[in-house]
């Protein structure tokens, strides 16, 4: 029984010795409206664990917004395993995708708008990546919140954009390998991420 509470609590204090964080304002029309923290856990036994909340509050277009966003993603040898992607506005869950990886081997998608669907398995870089990861020119990035890969673009040195297919486009922009400004371009505004200081 020693034993067995030994190597939890190590496994405890391993992951949380071993995270990286990452703390972002989101500025909407130059005002910051909101933060989104991104957190990297690194574990025994191939475990990588990634978190992210945000939140933010704007009025657009006549209509106050309280938006809150919760991811967790959880790879095994470098391989996606199981995500939950929930996004909220106002209190109310708009939208939201599960996935598990099934002993078929497959990824067993669960969304709020394509209901439930069978996904490639496989994936080794995913949207939480890109808040500690610079992506290659050609990676190929599985989507958690829709639940299917995504292919993104190179746009010149340091910075990629991909499309969500409901048409948004976000861009990402590194520099010496670290994220320093994001952009998420939707149909009626354009939210900028930057690093808190």
């Amino acid at each position: 029984m020693k034993r067995a509470l030994f190597f939890i609590v190590f496994g405890l204090i391993f992951l949380h010795n071993n995270a990286q964080k990452r703390s972002f304002d989101l500025i909407l029309f130059g005002k910051s409206i909101g933060y989104l923290d991104a957190e990297r856990k690194v574990g025994a036994n191939g475990i990588e664990m990634y978190t992210l909340f945000s939140k933010a509050s704007s009025k657009i277009l006549w209509k106050n917004i309280d938006a809150e966003t919760r991811f967790t993603i959880t790879f095994v040898n470098g391989e996606m395993v199981d995500s939950y992607y929930e996004h909220k506005e106002n209190g109310v869950v708009e939208k939201y995708c599960k996935i598990s990886k099934s002993a078929s081997g497959k990824y067993q998608v669960h969304h709020h708008k394509n209901g439930k669907f069978e996904a490639p398995s496989g994936a080794d870089y995913g949207l939480l990546h890109v808040y500690f990861k610079e992506p290659s020119s050609k990676q190929k990035m599985f989507n958690e919140a829709w639940g299917e890969y995504t292919d993104f673009k190179w746009i010149k040195p340091n910075t990629y954009e991909y499309k969500t297919p409901d048409g948004s486009r976000n861009v990402y922009v590194y520099n010496n390998g670290k994220l320093e400004l994001g952009e998420f371009h939707t149909s009626i505004a354009t939210v900028k991420l930057k690093p808190k200081s």
